[in-house]
Order: C-alpha cells, then sequence, then structure tokens
C-alpha cells in the first residue's frame, strides 16, 4: 500500500542508503486511508510516527523497522512566477517556510 506514486522506499541503514522496490497493490490519495487499510491488516505501509498517536491507531498498527528510518517527506510550493507574485502567495510561502524551520521533522515507519 502506498500514497501517490511511490514504488520504492528508501531506507538509511549503517551501510548507507538503501533502495527497497515495492509491489503496491493499492494506491490511495492520502495517509490516512493508508493507516486504516494497514490497520485492517492488508499489508505493511510506510507511515508518519504521528500516525501511531491517533487514538483509533493505538494498538492497532505496530512500527517495525524502526532502526532504518526512511527518507525525510519533501513539500514543494508551486507557482506560476515570481515576476507578479500577490503578497498574499507571498506571504503564505514565508509563512510555510517559518513554520517547516521550527517544527521538528518527524520520523517515518513501516507498519505491520
Amino acid at each position: 500500500m502506498a500514497v501517490g506514486n511511490i514504488d520504492a522506499l528508501s531506507f538509511t541503514g549503517s551501510e548507507g542508503k538503501i533502495e527497497v522496490p515495492l509491489r503496491v497493490f493499492m494506491r490511495y490519495r492520502s495517509v490516512g486511508g493508508v493507516a486504516h487499510a494497514a490497520a485492517a491488516g492488508i499489508g505493511l505501509a510506510p507511515l508518519p510516527d504521528i500516525m501511531f498517536e491517533e487514538p483509533t491507531f493505538v494498538g492497532v498498527l505496530t512500527p517495525i523497522l524502526t532502526d532504518y528510518p526512511l527518507a525525510e517527506p519533501t513539500l514543494y510550493v508551486v507557482y506560476v512566477s515570481r515576476r507578479y507574485l500577490p503578497l498574499k502567495i507571498r506571504a503564505f510561502i514565508d509563512f510555510l517556510m517559518e513554520v517547516s524551520a521550527r517544527t521538528p521533522v518527524r520520523k517515518l515507519a513501516a507498519v505491520r
């Protein structure tokens, strides 16, 4: 199971980066969908550790491969042009940059 078009997982271990190809049989648009499918026992899934704190999944999802953290997710902000960027868009981008700089990075873990 995976979100979007992910076809491989990148783990970071003592030997460096390890790329593991996936056989994805179900794709979801949200991490919540993947978490619910994993909780139902459908398969393994890469999930952020915050999902293990959700009341719905406490005691249901079990983190595995915690010694091999997954690659960090990337957030892209896409807009048409910098030349005529409206101030509200510039303010929103600045807000995202500020929040992401002070927010601790949460780990990703595969679940069973």
